[in-house]
């Protein structure tokens, strides 16, 4: 695991219990990628993105169109940039799945 993703895993998912919650696969693969974490019963990819995500056209447009396939099979997306605080990402996460359970639970009732 890159340095992202090992902080990912110890101070998001193993400190706050996550992985009681949902299924979580690390590396989960959903043709032609790989999804960095996925949340698999909640179809959310969690994307940690080093500096080489930011260093050229050609990467940045790679991700976008990765996004793009994912988003047309389902999936929601969470990007993290190596550059951001740790501490407002891992309270806006949280609030970021609390929204999209909310927003599921209330998609089910209709």
């Amino acid at each position: 695991m890159s340095f992202l993703e090992q902080w990912f895993y110890d101070e998001i998912i193993c400190k706050l219990e996550l992985d009681k919650k949902y299924d979580i696969v690390s590396e989960f693969g959903e043709y032609p990628y790989f999804i960095d974490f996925a949340f698999v019963n909640e179809k959310i990819a969690v994307e940690l993105d080093g500096g080489f995500h930011f260093i050229n056209q050609k990467s940045i447009e790679k991700d976008i169109n990765r996004d793009k396939i994912l988003k047309e099979k389902g999936w929601t997306l969470y990007h993290i940039a190596y550059f951001e605080n740790k501490n407002i990402v891992e309270q806006d996460f949280l609030k970021f799945l609390n929204k999209i359970e909310k927003q599921r639970r209330f998609e089910s009732c209709l």
